[in-house]
C-alpha cells in the first residue's frame, strides 16, 4: 500500500496469502468499514508476511471507518458528526506466520469478531506457533477487550516503547506452555486499561514500563510462574498494591510478581537520537556515475543506545529503501539513475526504539560527458591544465 494522500477503506477481509508479502508504506491510514453485526467486522487475516513500518513522523494507522480524526484520514464516510468512532468498530489484524514487521503502526476501535460462535475479541493478534513478532513503537487505543494478544506463541518476543491505552486489555500474552521463552516487555506506558498486562502463561520479563490508573490490575499473572516486574513504575511513589506492600497505593498487582526496587517516578521516555549530517558524491553527477550518500557526521543518542541508519533513495518513479543497518554509507548504482532525473537521499536514525530527524540531500543527473571526435591528426591527452595568466596556445602535431 503505497501513501497516496488518502485512506484506504477495507469492505471486506483481507487475506495475504502464504508465501506472499502486504508491504504498507510510513503515512498509510487503512480504514476499515464499520458493520454493525459481529459477525461482519472487517479483518486482516495474514498468512504470509506483513510488513508495516511507519517513522516517527509518518505513522501507519489501522482505524474505523467512522474515525474522522484529520490525522486519521478526516470524514471519510462522508457523515460530519454523525457517527463517531467506538471500540469494536472492527475485527482485528492476525499475523499466523513468521517474517512480519510492525513498528512505529498506531490501532484504534477495533477488537470484535464472531467466527461460526468462536468469539474473537483482540485488536491485533499475533497467533502462534510459528507467529512470533516484535512489537515497537506502536500505539494501541479503545480496544473493544485485547488491544493486543500474543497467543500460544513458541518464540520469544519484545514488546518495547509502546502505548496501550482504554483497553479492558492492554496486552494479553500467552505462551504454549511448551517452551522456556526469554521474552521481555520493556519501556511500554500503560494507562487507563483494566488491566495493563495479563499473563495467562509464561514469564516474561518486565522492565521500566510505566503502569497508571488500572481499573483492576497493572499486572496479572496466572501463567503459573514467578514474574521478574523490578523497576517498573506502578502510579505512585509507594509501588504496587499488593498485600506484601502495605503501605503501596500504585496499580495492583496479583501473586507471584517480584515488583521489588520499583520506581518512584514515571520512567522517562526514550530519547531519540540526533539528525546526522551526510553528503551525497559526485557533487555534480552524469548518468555514468554510482551516488553515494554518506555519513559525515554520526547521529547522538542521548541514552547510549546504538544507532543504525535507514538510507532511501527517492525519485519521481523510485523509492528504493535499504537499512537500518550500521553501514555510514550507501551507493545507488547508476543502472538505476537516467539523465535528467533529480535524487533524494533521505537518511533517517533509529535507536531500536524510535527514529531520530531525518537528514536528506539531493543532486540532479546530467548527461554524459561528450568525448570529441577522433581526426586524422591523431589523439591529444590533457590530465590536468592550470593556466594562470598569458595566453595560451595548443598546436596540433602531425604524426609521422
Amino acid at each position: 500500500m503505497q501513501s497516496l494522500g488518502w485512506p484506504y477503506k477495507i469492505i471486506g477481509d483481507v487475506t495475504v496469502a502464504s508465501g506472499a508479502t502486504l508491504t504498507i508504506e510510513p503515512g498509510v491510514v487503512v480504514k476499515f468499514e464499520y458493520q454493525p453485526s459481529s459477525y461482519a467486522k472487517r479483518r486482516l487475516l495474514v498468512d504470509g508476511a506483513l510488513l508495516a513500518q511507519g517513522t516517527a513522523v509518518s505513522p501507519i494507522i489501522f482505524t474505523s471507518s467512522r474515525d474522522d480524526d484529520d490525522a486519521h484520514g478526516g470524514d471519510t464516510n462522508g457523515d460530519g458528526t454523525l457517527t463517531l468512532p467506538a471500540k469494536g468498530d472492527w475485527g482485528y489484524v492476525k499475523v499466523s506466520n513468521s517474517g512480519s514487521v510492525i513498528e512505529h503502526a498506531e490501532f484504534w476501535y477495533g477488537g470484535v469478531r464472531i467466527d461460526d460462535y468462536t468469539h474473537n475479541y483482540q485488536m491485533l493478534w499475533v497467533a502462534g506457533p510459528g507467529g512470533a513478532l516484535d512489537i515497537r513503537n506502536c500505539e494501541f487505543h479503545s480496544a473493544y477487550d485485547k488491544a493486543l494478544y500474543f497467543q500460544n506463541i513458541d518464540e520469544s518476543v519484545t514488546v518495547a516503547n509502546n502505548v496501550f491505552i482504554d483497553s479492558t486489555y492492554g496486552l494479553y500474552y500467552q505462551e504454549n506452555g511448551v517452551f522456556e521463552l526469554d521474552s521481555l516487555i520493556q519501556e511500554n506506558h500503560f494507562e487507563n486499561n483494566s488491566y495493563g498486562v495479563y499473563v495467562a502463561d509464561g514469564d516474561p520479563t518486565f522492565l521500566s514500563n510505566n503502569f497508571q490508573n488500572s481499573s483492576s490490575y497493572g499486572l496479572h499473572n496466572t501463567g503459573g510462574h514467578s514474574l521478574d516486574a523490578q523497576y517498573n513504575w506502578w502510579g505512585s511513589d509507594t509501588g504496587p498494591t499488593h498485600p506484601s506492600n502495605p503501605t503501596g497505593v500504585g496499580d495492583q498487582v496479583s501473586d507471584d510478581i517480584d515488583f521489588s526496587l520499583y520506581l518512584d517516578s514515571p520512567f522517562d521516555a526514550n530519547n531519540p537520537p540526533t539528525a546526522p549530517a551526510i553528503d551525497l558524491l559526485p557533487y555534480d553527477p552524469v548518468s555514468e556515475d554510482d551516488l553515494d550518500c554518506g555519513i559525515v557526521s554520526e547521529s547522538h543518542d542521548a541514552d547510549g543506545d546504538p544507532v543504525e541508519y535507514t538510507y532511501e533513495w527517492q525519485t519521481q518513479s523510485k523509492d528504493i529503501r535499504r537499512g537500518p543497518k550500521a553501514d555510514l554509507t550507501d551507493t545507488l548504482d547508476s543502472n538505476e539513475t537516467a539523465t535528467g532525473e533529480t535524487w533524494t537521499c533521505v537518511v533517517t536514525p533509529t535507536d531500536g526504539f524510535e527514529d531520530g530527524p531525518a537528514a536528506q540531500i539531493s543532486v540532479e543527473i546530467a548527461p554524459p560527458v561528450s568525448v570529441p571526435a577522433l581526426s586524422a591528426w591523431g589523439l591529444v591527452v590533457v590530465n590536468l591544465l592550470l593556466v594562470t595568466a598569458g595566453t595560451m596556445i595548443i598546436r596540433r602535431r602531425r604524426e609521422q
